[in-house]
């Protein structure tokens, strides 16, 4: 019983060093204050309406497809501040903006709508791209933000493995990997012509693609752009 509540709470600057859950407490900091509370009880055959459904599926597909992105945060959810780490701040904005669907049945991430990056920088919104067989082209009108902005390429990777060719499968089950690829392509460029393979790597299949902008010393960036998803093996 005594490991199972020292490992529920965190050490930290909170009461005798203790953050967290300590029994039947709940310890917690705001506004650099300290305070206790009493942690929720629930009935051990706990029943969830309709709707508590729903937003349960939601956080655990948000979750699920964080076991990739969770290597991303900390790089393009820099400038996220207050509480909360940058990791539960992106399972938030995935929550809120790119699963859609009413009911159980309903619910997919949309591709379109993954906040890869969420910043304070001016987005491109004539961010495009142009496919061609091994390479492609982004464009971009450069009318917005500071000029020496660099273009920051995010691919999400479903590699060529049989496991992953099941058609049933739900975006967030194919998505393997991701690889960020800073550019050092300034706003000011326009444009950037790019190896299909290094957005990528090896044994890569399908790639969903965004970019979004970050300052010289990235500590800022804008909100990502969706430019697309191709196959990259036959």
């Amino acid at each position: 019983i005594i490991k199972e509540i020292t490992e529920m709470a965190k050490t930290d600057k909170g009461v005798f060093g203790v953050r967290g859950k300590l029994a039947h407490l709940v310890y917690y900091e705001r506004y650099g204050q300290t305070y206790i509370r009493l942690a929720p009880q629930f009935p051990k055959k706990r029943t969830f309406t309709p709707k508590q459904l729903v937003a349960k599926q939601k956080f655990a597909k948000a979750n699920l497809l964080m076991r990739v992105l969770r290597f991303l945060a900390p790089i393009s959810y820099i400038e996220q501040k207050g509480k909360g780490s940058m990791h539960h701040k992106m399972v938030g904005q995935i929550n809120k903006y790119a699963i859609k669907g009413e009911t159980l049945e309903e619910l997919a991430i949309m591709p379109e709508l993954l906040p890869i990056s969420f910043g304070s920088l001016p987005p491109e919104m004539n961010l495009t791209i142009s496919n061609h067989e091994a390479k492609v082209e982004i464009t971009w009108t450069a009318d917005v933000g500071n000029k020496t902005d660099e273009l920051v390429l995010v691919s999400l990777v479903m590699m060529d493995y049989p496991e992953f060719l099941n058609p049933n499968l739900k975006f967030e089950e194919l998505v393997y990997d991701v690889k960020v690829n800073h550019t050092q392509t300034a706003r000011s460029s326009k444009v950037i012509q790019i190896d299909k393979q290094d957005l990528a790597y090896e044994r890569v299949k399908r790639i969903w693609l965004y970019g979004y902008f970050t300052n010289k010393d990235r500590t800022k960036c804008s909100p990502s752009t969706y430019l697309g998803s191709f196959e990259l093996v036959s």
